[in-house]
Order: C-alpha cells, then sequence, then structure tokens
C-alpha cells in the first residue's frame, strides 16, 4: 500500500490502538528516516512522548538483520494514567506491558519477514 504522503521527517499519522476493552487513537511523527535502512515514529508529544519505535536494516553480501526496537518514554497515556490510579500495581502492570509489546513486536518482525519472502 503507498502512503497518501510522502514518507519524511515531521510527518504525523494516527495509528488506533486497542487494549483489552479499551480503545484509543494516538498520534505519531516520524522523527527518523533514512530510505531502505531506518525508520522512527515518536508517539504523542515529542516534548513529552509516550514511546519511540523504530526499525532498522542492516545488511551485508549474504545477511539482512532486522531490529524493531521500542523505549517507552514515560508520556501522558492510558498505562500512565492508570499507573497513576493505582501506583500498588504498577510493578506488575508495567511487567504485563513489556511481555505484550515484546509478543506483538515478535509477530510484527514475523509479518515483516514473511512479506519479505
Amino acid at each position: 500500500m503507498m502512503p497518501d504522503r510522502p514518507v519524511a521527517l515531521g510527518t504525523q499519522f494516527e495509528g488506533d490502538q486497542l487494549r483489552g476493552d479499551r480503545r484509543w487513537t494516538t498520534t505519531s511523527t516520524i522523527t527518523g528516516f533514512e530510505p531502505l535502512r531506518y525508520f522512527e515514529w515518536t508517539v504523542g508529544n515529542l516534548l513529552a512522548p509516550v514511546s519511540r519505535w523504530s526499525f532498522l536494516l542492516d545488511s551485508n553480501v549474504h545477511l539482512v538483520t532486522l531490529t524493531h526496537k521500542v523505549v517507552l518514554c514515560g508520556g501522558p497515556s492510558p498505562l500512565s494514567d492508570f499507573i497513576a490510579e493505582h501506583p500498588a500495581d504498577a510493578e506488575e502492570v508495567v511487567q504485563e506491558r513489556l511481555v505484550a509489546l515484546r509478543e506483538r513486536m515478535a509477530a510484527t518482525v514475523a509479518g515483516l519477514i514473511a512479506l519479505a519472502k
């Protein structure tokens, strides 16, 4: 699918999120881009981001390595709202979120590998 606008630093896009029965929309900004090598986007306000995601392709003659990364930045989000309301549960909730992120990131990479074959 072709984007409806050029991919460039500063371009914003929206993403629909679903976790359990909660749905919300996020706004992301492309904050890093090197064609065919690196793509990074920051979720939320750039001064107080929720997270920063990236894909990096590193290739040589025989192999391409894909790295998919997320940094949780702590900006306003449903997760930070829940932690503020339930501080005693913070550690458990964050650990559950990290497990879910790892699973979804692995599924994303597996999907990209399948598309590349």
